[in-house]
């Protein structure tokens, strides 16, 4: 069953860098999203698999409501990022938490679907890591992977080449980042420390 974790998830959407700011109150109570004003096939591929988490959590009678009515506080915030290079810098952590926190919190959400390009949340367990692990991907071009733990810890980090498994990369004011897996293993660096290895763990 989702953690009130779940509900700090979807309220930290609007914490993220460069993407804060009070939502609109004049918004309506359920935002729909839509489709960024770019080509960009990636910002497009996340927005709507957000758009059809949100349709699916507001079906779902058993869903966390704090974390369906985020929906609109994620709408003011997406749409202040703007344009550009500089947006999708914004865009694409916003999308992460955003879907990260729509499965968490909704079983309907987590439902298998052929249209679903994201996956989890996965618990993942690493040596010398304290906190288990939240994991949730997005099959995008490129993919997205979102971990989040500790109650108020999270990254946001895109797919990289690898010759074998799956790598993640990225960096935050903290630093960089590296995630990897193969399996149910994976090998995760956070910034300052030594490589960790990981186990995902069976949900449930």
């Amino acid at each position: 069953m989702p953690t009130m974790r779940a509900i700090a998830l979807a309220s930290a959407v609007l914490m993220l860098t460069g993407c804060g700011g009070e939502a609109d109150k004049a918004a309506p109570e359920k935002a729909e999203a839509a489709a960024p004003a770019t080509a960009d096939a990636q910002l497009v591929a996340l927005d709507s698999e957000v758009a059809r988490l949100q349709a699916l959590a507001a079906s779902d009678k058993q869903a966390i409501p704090e974390v369906i009515a985020a929906q609109t506080a994620f709408t003011a915030a997406r749409d202040k990022c703007g344009a550009g290079a500089e947006a999708k810098a914004c865009l694409v952590p916003l999308y992460a938490a955003r879907a990260h926190a729509l499965r968490e919190g909704s079983a309907a959400a987590r439902a298998d679907d052929p249209k679903s390009i994201s996956i989890g949340p996965l618990p993942l367990k690493c040596d010398g890591i304290d906190a288990l692990i939240s994991v949730s991907y997005l099959n995008a071009d490129p993919g997205v992977a979102y971990l989040a733990w500790g109650g108020d810890k999270a990254v946001t980090l895109t797919q990289e080449v690898s010759g074998s498994g799956a790598k993640y990369g990225g960096k935050d004011a903290s630093g960089a980042y590296s995630f990897w897996t193969k399996g149910d293993e994976a090998m995760l660096t956070l910034p300052g420390a030594t490589e960790a290895k990981c186990k995902f763990e069976r949900a449930g």
